[in-house]
């Protein structure tokens, strides 16, 4: 390997790409098997973004500079899907909804903050 700098993928990345790994396959898992209280187009409509968000989870474990950015991107959409998915069933699922679009805020803002950060950002390719 004569020429290529190796660069090791920090815990912080790690834990990042294992845990977007688990969630979309538990998520996709529970989606394809009805598990969710309310089934609605939004939820359907959603299989797509947890297939997104495996390949991208896969990829950043592999430091692809592509993935990071797709990450970033992902987690500043998904606030505004939850915000939509809040203001068409809010009546019926008011409070609990409400909790969720904060704490899905709370952790997209976590993500883009740790993805943008210089020290992480140099381990890409």
């Amino acid at each position: 390997m004569e020429g290529k700098i190796e660069i090791k993928r920090s815990r912080g990345v790690t834990i990042f790409g294992a845990y977007f790994i688990i969630y979309s396959i538990i998520d996709l898992l529970a989606k394809c098997l009805k598990l969710y209280r309310f089934h609605n187009w939004l939820v359907y409509e959603n299989i797509v973004g947890d297939f997104i968000l495996l390949i991208l989870a896969v990829k950043v474990l592999e430091l692809m500079d592509w993935s990071r950015k797709g990450l970033i991107y992902y987690s500043i959409f998904t606030p505004i899907f939850s915000l939509l998915t809040l203001i068409l069933i809010l009546k019926t699922y008011s409070y609990f909804l409400i909790f969720l679009f904060f704490q899905n805020v709370t952790f997209s803002l976590v993500v883009i903050y740790f993805f943008t950060r210089q020290k992480v950002k140099e381990q890409f390719k």
